[in-house]
């Protein structure tokens, strides 16, 4: 019998139902029956095919995307138009701000006005070597931007290729100039939502000529290096910078809570919210800001022309709006984009006398007291916000207080010998007060009142199984190693991200974490597998896991030159009777703060309880083969006592 095709079997399928309705016959309806069940084996069958195939892929590209049209499906495209979109996207600053736009002219009148100096930065021409490593680390899977020239094809010929892109840029820093053609951005609106109503339910995402990308890249590695020998970014600022990461961030955030728990007092925090912050950036601001950290005038010349006269249009499938000129903001999705903004709210903890955390434009505000004097510190809490406000509003940064909360972290004990539960506190530094909130989610991570990670873990266990949920309906179209990548990047890294905050807590979190692990590795083997199988996966049980997370941050911490100064951990030699017993000798980290919990605490005792060779490994990546063999050996000793 000739196969048909699924359109030939729908339609037959449709011809023999409404012969059989008309009919009534029973032969019609075993006939309508037997076309309509070949037809679902049918579909079933190439479905299955279709999967196989493209699961099974070399090319790990069309499997994610394979994978991503699976769990994340569109259900609509977008149906709105670019011309208004654009018009929208390229009036939030003035519109927000209700100002006009600035005349470029006056900043070159500005930047003629400034002093220089031969100290002064100033940039020097790129060499062969740095327009190689710039193309180098472009992403083969960047899209293209106005110049419709594929990364790919740029990165094929770099041998040929860089001589004269170097020759290009040396000339664009010679003339002090950014060209026009490398400033046109295209717009790819993103929902934020899944059924988009509003303008503001899209977000803009920027998509940059990939030569533009080169040459901020050249830009970048110059700038980074003077800024970083010269210590002008905030202590407290992590956002874009290198060794700096979120992780290190809420490490910080946690140990500063502890810290002041230990001395019986209370921190009271304020996350600050901004909107739009990249998209109002002032350039004559940001220009001050620049000359004040001694840019020199002809790298401002240079930075005013790539910030100023730059363009942008909006497409939406073939559809594209016309040309606008952009007049605020640094570009989204560029090389110097986060590290100008960096510089433009470098000085934002000079308003607070308190610590002040940066991420961006995350901000948390810490302030200590003992509970008896909230009432002075929520006074203090008032006028730094005020300050900050005053600050937002000179440097065209819009505050949010309705997005902004303020949280009370407290032990459980102090909070009900205090009643701070029940008090009545009014952070109101104008008109509309902040809200207090229980627990507020931050850079990922949902922090508590009295710092428990119940609900943090919580939600991780919640999404974890979302997602294997949905990977389960794919399982059996998908080979073994395609099974593991999917597990560990879906599923256990959301284990992983922010685990080195978790080293401490209760054992009934920890077996709930272990449980959804086992069921990533039930996934992958498809049966039955428990914390001492997983081993057989090449993965780390999770208690093990943090506790090789927390060793891999203490080695960074004490080796790395780019590691936060704000975390820096210090070493000490062992006793003269261990090293006559031990020809390996090694640092161990000192703890002196004596806080239980603390980033310094937790790494201590993972980090001291490495055998030498670990501690004393010469790079990084030996230091992570090294300590994970050992775990793996500690975990094959603890199963064979069992």
């Amino acid at each position: 019998m000739k196969t048909l095709s699924i359109q030939a079997l729908q339609q037959q399928r449709n011809l023999l139902r409404k012969k059989a309705h008309d009919s009534q016959s029973r032969e019609d309806w075993k006939n309508f029956r037997n076309i309509r069940n070949e037809m679902k084996k049918t579909i079933k069958s190439a479905k299955s095919s279709f999967l196989r195939n493209a699961l099974s892929s070399k090319r790990p590209k069309e499997v994610w995307d394979t994978i991503n049209r699976i769990l994340h499906p569109k259900t609509s495209k977008i149906e709105a138009n670019p011309s208004v979109l654009n018009e929208h996207f390229n009036t939030t600053a003035t519109r927000l701000l209700k100002c006009k736009e600035p005349p470029t002219q006056q900043l070159h009148e500005i930047i003629n006005k400034f002093e220089d100096h031969p100290d002064y930065f100033n940039l020097r021409t790129a060499t062969y070597s740095d327009v190689f490593k710039a193309i180098k680390r472009i992403r083969n899977d960047c899209s293209t931007g106005n110049d419709n020239i594929p990364s790919k094809y740029l990165k094929a010929s770099i041998e040929t290729i860089t001589s004269p892109i170097c020759h290009i840029i040396n000339s664009c820093i010679e003339n002090q100039l950014f060209p026009h053609q490398w400033k046109i951005s295209r717009i790819s609106p993103v929902p934020k939502v899944n059924k988009p109503t509003c303008h503001s339910d899209y977000r803009p995402i920027s998509i940059l000529p990939i030569l533009s990308k080169v040459y901020e890249r050249v830009i970048l590695n110059q700038l980074v290096a003077y800024i970083e020998k010269n210590h002008l970014f905030a202590e407290y600022q992590s956002g874009f910078r290198k060794g700096h990461s979120t992780i290190s961030t809420l490490l910080k955030l946690k140990d500063e809570i502890l810290s002041a728990m230990k001395k019986g007092e209370v921190t009271l925090s304020i996350m600050a919210d901004y909107s739009k912050a990249f998209d109002t950036v002032d350039y004559h601001t940001l220009i001050q800001k620049l000359h004040k950290i001694r840019i020199g005038k002809c790298t401002l010349r240079t930075l005013l022309s790539y910030l100023s006269d730059r363009k942008q249009f909006v497409q939406i499938h073939d559809q594209r709006s016309d040309y606008r000129k952009v007049t605020y903001g640094v570009p989204q999705g560029s090389i110097l984009g986060p590290i100008l903004f960096n510089i433009y709210v470098a000085d934002m903890k000079d308003q607070a006398s308190c610590p002040c955390l940066q991420y961006a434009d995350d901000t948390s505000l810490l302030f200590h007291c003992k509970p008896q004097e909230l009432p002075s510190c929520v006074e203090k809490v008032n006028n730094n916000l005020r300050n900050l406000m005053s600050w937002s509003t000179d440097n065209n940064l819009i505050f949010n207080s309705t997005k902004t909360k303020t949280i009370l972290f407290s032990t459980s004990q102090m909070s009900r010998v205090h009643n701070l539960a029940g008090s009545t506190l009014t952070i109101k530094p104008q008109d509309e007060p902040i809200e207090r909130v229980k627990s507020f989610k931050v850079l990922g991570i949902t922090f508590t009142e009295h710092l428990k990670w119940n609900e943090h873990i919580n939600r991780t266990i919640k999404n974890a199984f979302i997602t294997l949920k949905s990977l389960k309906l794919i399982q059996r179209f998908t080979p073994y190693h395609v099974r593991k990548n999917l597990a560990e990047a879906l599923v256990i890294s959301k284990l992983d991200y922010g685990n080195v905050l978790l080293a401490n807590v209760p054992a009934y979190l920890m077996k709930r974490m272990q449980r959804v692990q086992n069921m990533a590795a039930s996934y992958v083997t498809k049966r039955f597998m428990t914390e001492n199988d997983v081993i057989n996966l090449n993965w780390l049980p999770v208690r093990e896991r943090i506790e090789y997370a927390v060793c891999k941050m203490g080695y960074k911490a004490i080796n790395d030159p780019n590691w936060p100064n704000y975390l820096k951990l210090k070493t000490y030699q062992q006793s003269r009777r261990y090293l006559r017993s031990n020809q390996n000798n090694s640092n161990s980290i000192e703890w002196r703060k004596n806080v239980d919990s603390s980033f310094e605490q937790v790494t201590s005792n993972a980090f001291n309880d490495l055998p030498p060779p670990c501690r004393k490994a010469e790079n990084y990546h030996l230091f992570c083969n090294l300590s994970k063999n050992y775990f793996v050996d500690k975990i094959l000793a603890r199963l064979s006592r069992i």
